[in-house]
C-alpha cells in the first residue's frame, strides 16, 4: 500500500488493551504507549481498520501507527482460537512489528479455553512468530507485567508475576533470538521502588465513591489491572526497554520514532 505507515501491532490481554472512557481510570499500557513516540501531540485514534473486534484501536502518529488489538481474558491459545492472530496477519505488511505480551491468562488452569502449560507456551509463541515471518514483520516478545503481589508472601516482597511463563519466554528468546523486552522484570523493579502502599496508586485500588459515575463506584481492590497513571508508567518503561535494546538492529526503526526524553 503506497505511503502506508509502519504499524506496531499489539497482541495481549487486559493489561494491554484499550478501554472505553466509561471504564476510566482502568487503562492498558497499549492504550497510552503512543505518548512516548514522536508526534503524540497530534495523535489520532480510531477503530482498527477492517477489524471485527470492537475494542481494537489505532493510534496514528506522524510516521507510525500503533494498532492495539489486545483483549481482556485472552491467552496465546484463546487469542489464536478466536481468530485474533489471523486478523492481525491480514492487516500486517512487510516492515511492521508485533509486540506480544501473554502469560497472565495462559496460567488460568480453571479456564480450559485459555490454559496453556509453561511447557506448551513456546509452541504457541511460535505460531505468532510464524505469522510475522510470513508477512516479513518483526516479532517482539514482551514478558508479562508485574502484579501487585506483595501481599501474597509473608515478607511482603514483590516477586516476578507468572515466573514459569516469563522463564519460558526468555528461554524461547535464547533459542530463537527473537527480540525480547523483559517488561516483567522492569515493572517488578518499579513496583519495588514504590512499595506496597505506593503501588496502590498505579493499580486499580479505588475507594468507594471515588469514581461515582462509572462501574467502579462501589470501590475496588485490584492487584492486576492498571489505572491510567500505572499504564503510563509501564508504557514508559517499555519505551525505555525499546530504546536500550542492544542485541541487534531489529528495533532501530522503533528507536528512531521514540521521543528523545522518556519519563513517567
Amino acid at each position: 500500500m503506497a505511503n502506508r505507515k509502519t504499524h506496531i501491532f499489539l497482541a495481549g490481554d487486559s493489561t494491554v488493551q484499550s478501554y472505553a472512557s466509561d471504564m476510566y481510570p482502568q487503562t492498558g499500557w497499549g492504550q497510552v504507549l503512543c505518548r512516548y513516540f514522536k508526534g503524540y501531540s497530534s495523535v489520532r485514534s480510531y477503530p482498527s481498520v477492517n477489524c471485527p473486534f470492537p475494542q481494537a484501536t489505532c493510534y496514528e502518529l506522524e510516521n507510525l501507527v500503533i494498532d492495539n488489538r489486545a483483549m481482556a481474558g485472552r491467552s496465546t491459545r484463546s487469542f489464536l482460537d478466536e481468530g485474533r492472530l489471523e486478523d492481525i496477519g491480514q492487516a500486517m505488511q512487510p516492515g511492521d512489528f508485533m509486540l506480544m505480551q501473554f502469560g497472565h491468562n495462559d496460567a488460568y488452569f480453571e479456564k480450559k479455553e485459555r490454559y496453556v502449560s509453561p511447557d506448551e507456551f513456546p509452541d504457541f509463541l511460535a505460531k505468532y512468530i510464524s505469522v510475522c515471518t510470513k508477512h516479513q514483520a518483526t516479532a517482539v516478545l514482551v514478558t508479562p507485567i508485574a502484579m501487585r503481589n506483595c501481599d501474597d508472601n509473608p515478607k511482603g516482597e514483590f516477586t516476578f508475576s507468572f515466573p514459569e511463563y516469563r522463564n519460558a519466554m526468555i528461554q524461547y528468546h535464547t533459542d530463537t533470538k527473537i527480540p525480547l523486552l523483559d517488561l516483567g522484570k522492569a515493572t517488578t523493579e518499579y513496583c519495588r521502588s514504590l512499595g506496597s502502599e505506593g503501588c496502590k496508586s498505579i493499580f486499580m485500588w479505588i475507594k468507594p465513591g471515588e469514581y461515582p459515575d462509572g462501574p467502579h463506584k462501589e470501590g475496588k481492590e485490584d492487584n492486576a489491572h492498571l489505572k491510567e497513571k500505572g499504564a503510563i508508567a509501564f508504557a514508559g518503561i517499555l519505551a525505555g526497554l525499546i530504546k536500550s535494546y542492544g542485541d541487534d538492529d531489529r528495533l532501530d526503526v522503533l528507536k528512531d520514532h521514540l521521543t528523545d526524553s522518556i519519563e513517567w
